[in-house]
């Protein structure tokens, strides 16, 4: 998981390095997906490596850039930065969040002070002269701590599997899975295909039986179907919150009790 490491680069990412050509505002985008986040006053660093035309013009070409559309920082492309650029960019926790984090890199790019070619800034000229390249080896360094925040439904699926490839999921199945169940194993992979903007995962399909060592290569298996079809009474003795094997209900335990809230809605307290 992103939360474990600390330090990913673009590369790691999936992405190489990538150009953008012409002034005016020109943009690239990463996505950073996180499987946690800390809960502690530090920060995240950008280490940003890029190169650019020595023919910019210094005083009106800069580099800015954002996090989840929020502005970190802004650099000056001048003709010291322009074949080996580095920077270090300091990036706040509070802007990051559990999920797909955006970094967006703004390029605004002249090679000119004369207003007339300014005004043609989209002609073909413009292109070989103005261009900017952030190199795969950029890299984003966490921090080094372990007080991360504490994770709750709202953040699957992302926190609870490896970001990336969803490692160590499945959904369950019965035997005599129909419809329904499909439907609901359909609507619950276009959620993970959202998460992974698509690209491939390692999510498995298992048929639940009274076999439970089918479950035991994965992290976490997620039950489709009526309760009476899926639930054997071993596994239900695995649950955190077990079945009434009579009503189908959930049961209430030591560590983790029920509330009726408004709504007639059942809440759950750990």
């Amino acid at each position: 998981m992103v939360g474990e490491l600390l330090s990913q680069t673009l590369e790691d990412l999936g992405y190489g390095d990538l150009s953008v050509y012409g002034t005016q505002e020109q943009t690239l985008q990463f996505n950073l997906p996180l499987s946690s986040t800390w809960s502690v006053d530090s920060e995240a660093w950008l280490d940003l490596h890029f190169n650019h035309s020595v023919l910019l013009n210094r005083n009106r070409s800069t580099l800015s850039i954002l996090i989840n559309s929020i502005p970190i920082s802004s650099i000056a492309l001048t003709p010291e930065n322009a074949e080996d650029g580095y920077e270090e960019v300091l990036i706040p926790l509070r802007y990051l969040e559990i999920g797909n984090n955006t970094i967006t890199l703004q390029a605004n790019m002249s090679y000119t002070n004369n207003v007339t070619d300014m005004e043609n800034y989209c002609t073909d000229n413009t292109y070989p002269r103005a261009w900017l390249t952030v190199q795969a080896s950029s890299a984003v360094r966490f921090p080094d701590v372990s007080q991360q925040t504490p994770l709750n439904i709202s953040n699957f699926p992302f926190g609870f599997a490896n970001p990336y490839s969803f490692e160590g999921f499945a959904y369950a199945l019965p035997e005599s899975a129909g419809i329904s169940e499909f439907t609901t194993l359909k609507d619950l992979a276009f959620t993970f295909g959202k998460a992974m903007l698509g690209n491939p995962t390692d999510i498995q399909l298992v048929y639940a039986g009274d076999d439970l060592a089918a479950y035991d290569a994965f992290n976490n298996v997620i039950l489709l179907g009526e309760v009476q079809a899926l639930v054997t009474p071993g596994l239900n003795d695995r649950l955190p919150l077990p079945f009434d094997s009579d009503t189908g209900q959930l049961e209430s335990t030591d560590a983790i009790m029920q509330v009726d809230s408004s709504g007639n809605q059942k809440a759950y307290l750990e």
